[in-house]
């Protein structure tokens, strides 16, 4: 069911930082339109870095992403210890950190991906060194359980940020993927993206596109790194939830206040998410009052097809149709 809305309309606010460990005064939440620094687009023989700020990973399929970085013409630094484990993640937690703040050091290297989600990445978040890191920007990749690091690093540093694959999931193969990735460093942001699936509240808005995994984002609601989505384009992804866990992640996320000033929302795949029908009616139930537009289908989380998506930049969602786009402007 379509629900017709008028959209929202572009707003902001900052919270202010001080320290180098996003120690707060003011307002709680990280500000969603601190926008990101724009960055010397890649060539081919430029080095990227790999991380490891999530969960441990198969070395054989990590292999393959690394070979498929060669392939793009790219060279890679892969540190020393990114391939330890600690219980079910890549290291201890200020070895993970400190690999992430040398890759951001070393001038070299001209952008950083990571090895994979999994579950990890919030645990770091206090040892990184947010100071040095804004004085270093370079672009940073990843998506899941990454969503944390990339809210944190768009809204804390401003680097340019990008919701895209991480090497396990490119050396899967898939040509869409490695194609959106190769092309949103090396010539630019995507322009228009054509969403595929419903409308579920028609309307148009611009913002900054924030988001990423829903539950990881969930995860960071009542902490410091909880980000300030007024003004923002919502994107949310997400695998193997059941409709009544969606329905209670968003509820907490709203009970919260975290939708205040919300101009729209957008829907990554939902991999084994179902019945996808009932988390449609959740999505407006959640959504109706703010009277903003909600668009579904767009190409990016844990299907086989993962987008590269600049986040922090400002979009355009026209959801006036049956199906909707979205745009970079």
């Amino acid at each position: 069911m379509v629900h017709p809305r008028r959209c929202g309309t572009l707003g902001g606010s900052s919270g202010r930082l001080r320290g180098h460990r996003g120690v707060f005064t003011g307002q709680r939440g990280l500000s969603a339109l601190s926008f990101t620094q724009p960055f010397k687009r890649l060539s081919p023989g430029d080095t990227i870095g790999v991380c490891a700020p999530c969960g441990a990973f198969d070395t054989a399929e990590f292999a393959l992403g690394t070979e498929a970085l060669e392939q793009m013409g790219f060279r890679t630094v892969i540190p020393e210890g990114i391939d330890r484990t600690h219980r079910y993640l890549a290291g201890k937690d200020r070895d993970r950190a400190g690999i992430v703040n040398r890759l951001f050091q070393r001038r070299d290297i001209r952008a950083i991906v990571c090895a994979r989600g999994g579950y990890g990445a919030m645990r770091i978040l206090d040892h990184l060194d947010w100071e040095m890191i804004r004085s270093n920007p370079k672009p940073f990749v990843g998506f899941s359980d990454a969503t944390a690091l990339l809210l944190s690093l768009v809204q804390l540093s401003q680097v340019p940020v990008i919701h895209g694959p991480t090497v396990i999931s490119l050396g899967k193969g898939d040509p869409e993927t490695r194609q959106s990735f190769y092309h949103l460093l090396c010539t630019g942001p995507p322009g228009r993206i054509d969403l595929e699936g419903p409308v579920l509240i028609r309307g148009e808005a611009e913002g900054s596109f924030v988001g990423g995994n829903l539950a990881t984002m969930n995860h960071l609601t009542g902490t410091l790194y909880q980000p300030d989505l007024n003004g923002a384009i919502l994107f949310l992804e997400d695998i193997a939830e059941p409709a009544y866990k969606v329905d209670r992640m968003l509820t907490q996320m709203s009970l919260a206040g975290l939708f205040t000033g919300l101009n729209g929302v957008v829907i990554g795949t939902l991999t084994d998410c179902s019945p996808v029908d009932m988390i449609h009616e959740v999505l407006i139930e959640r959504f109706e009052s703010l009277e903003i537009p909600i668009c579904t289908g767009l190409s990016a989380g844990h299907d086989a097809v993962n987008l590269s998506l600049p986040m922090g930049g400002k979009v355009r969602l026209n959801a006036l149709g049956q199906a909707g786009f979205l745009e970079y402007v």
